[in-house]
């Protein structure tokens, strides 16, 4: 008699959130349960919660066959062998999909959903969401409690579309994920919040008369919630039409109208562009201080090309003996700029090399470039907030909250530009997980529930 060997199924919660440029996925795994047997139900407080994962990742959908581009690969001379971080993924057995950057390379047009309201309804919507869970958990058959959330202006438009959203997730799907085995997801959707109540359940503040605000600034789109507690206030909670993805386009047409280069970047060339700028920016800001003990935006044109030259050209340990940089130095900088890790070798980051006509796009070029088109948008998001939070006629901005918070990976982009409107917002830690991790609490109350653990 042949046993049958029965897959174990792990229960995990999960807050998805699927924005215009990135998605984010934050997995919490459901606690380990005592085995002895109990007379008194347990209390969540008593349970330490299992292990938390998280991933971000292009949003970007495409049809793309995995055997297809590894047969390619070979003909080049490459090794038949996926990037670790590529995603291809085969979902209730319909036709393969790349995935996030692979898509993105890949494709001569990546599907986002930019622009349609129906996108949070739609397959796509699913595939991300089974891309993620997939990637993030090793388990072949999960059963899933999911968060997931809207834009404010998306939102309020009624019951129907979250619905939609809601019916486009839910039940039990099998998928395929990079060529591996067929696995198994049964997916529970607990709830669609508003984008930015995400980040307030996951970094707010406690109290039902507590007011506090949060500016959610992603890829096509920000989102502004105030709130007293967790209820909103609906005339303080909007959405504007602008984000990183404005930022992308436009530095793309400044590189396509200059007379020297005349060529459009591509998504995944903008993408690095703008997640290099952040810590350039940061990195020659310190030089600054150091060569000309003045701030950045301080310095004559002069003054900063010979700061950028010395950059590009110099190794990193000559940049720190010469103008005595420590590590000490560099744990602090990564602090001042929300960047996560800073070391010395990062005196060395440089923008990717790029070509356009045989001729390589400048260095200064570039930091000019994607200066201005971060600090256009910037200054519209600013103006937004302005617009939305006023109190009275004073022109002060949100200064009748406990706490303003910044979230979203716009976050890393336009903070300065908010700062100069509200210099008291704080941004959540690690902005890009802040909605997604809040998402995930939120479903974790729900899956302790349904496992008879008090809350």
């Amino acid at each position: 008699m042949t046993l049958v060997q029965q897959k174990k199924r792990v229960k995990v919660a999960i807050g998805h959130d699927h924005g215009n440029t990135e998605t984010a996925d934050y997995v919490i795994y459901a606690p380990e349960l005592p085995a002895v047997g109990r007379a008194q139900p347990l209390q969540a407080i008593s349970l330490p919660p299992g292990k938390i994962v998280q991933k971000t990742f292009p949003s970007a959908v495409a049809e793309g066959s995995k055997e297809e581009l590894e047969s390619l690969r070979v003909g080049t001379g490459r090794m038949a062998q996926s990037k670790g971080e590529e995603l291809v993924i085969s979902v209730n057995g319909g036709p393969e999909q790349f995935v996030g950057s692979l898509a993105q390379r890949q494709a001569r047009q990546a599907f986002t959903g930019r622009g349609d309201i129906h996108r949070y309804e739609s397959e796509r919507s699913l595939i991300t969401l089974l891309a993620g869970l997939g990637s993030l958990v090793e388990e072949e058959e999960i059963e899933a409690w999911v968060v997931t959330g809207l834009p404010v202006e998306t939102f309020q438009k009624g019951k129907a579309i979250r619905r939609g959203a809601k019916d486009a997730l839910e039940g039990d799907h099998r998928f395929v994920l990079n060529g591996g085995k067929e696995r198994h997801a049964r997916i529970h959707v607990v709830m669609v919040l508003m984008e930015g109540a995400g980040g307030l359940i996951a970094q707010g503040l406690d109290g039902d008369e507590v007011r506090q605000a949060i500016l959610d600034m992603g890829g096509r789109t920000t989102d502004g919630v105030a709130t007293e507690g967790q209820d909103p206030i609906r005339h303080l909670c909007g959405t504007l039409a602008r984000g990183v993805e404005d930022s992308k386009e436009m530095l793309s047409r400044f590189v396509e109208n200059d007379k020297r280069y005349k060529r459009a970047l591509r998504a995944e060339e903008t993408e690095s562009l703008l997640r290099t700028h952040i810590r350039l920016k940061a990195i020659l800001g310190l030089l600054s201080q150091k060569m000309y003990h003045q701030p950045l935006s301080d310095l004559t044109p002069d003054q900063f090309e010979h700061v950028l030259r010395m950059q590009q050209t110099n190794v990193a340990r000559t940049l720190a003996e010469q103008l005595k940089i420590t590590e000490a130095d560099m744990r602090m900088l990564a602090q001042e700029s929300l960047l996560e890790k800073l070391c010395l070798q990062d005196l060395e980051v440089r923008y990717r090399t790029l070509h356009a006509r045989g001729t390589e796009i400048l260095p200064m070029d570039l930091y000019t470039w994607t200066e201005k088109s971060l600090r256009s948008v910037g200054k519209d998001i600013a103006s937004f907030a302005s617009q939305l939070w006023r109190v009275g006629e004073s022109g002060e901005v949100a200064t009748d909250n406990a706490l303003v918070l910044a979230a979203g990976g716009g976050t890393y982009y336009y903070l300065e530009d908010v700062r100069e409107l509200i210099p008291e917002i704080k941004p959540c830690e690690r902005p890009e997980f802040a909605n997604a991790a809040g998402y995930a609490n939120f479903a974790y109350s729900a899956l302790l529930e349904e496992m008879g653990i008090v809350v």
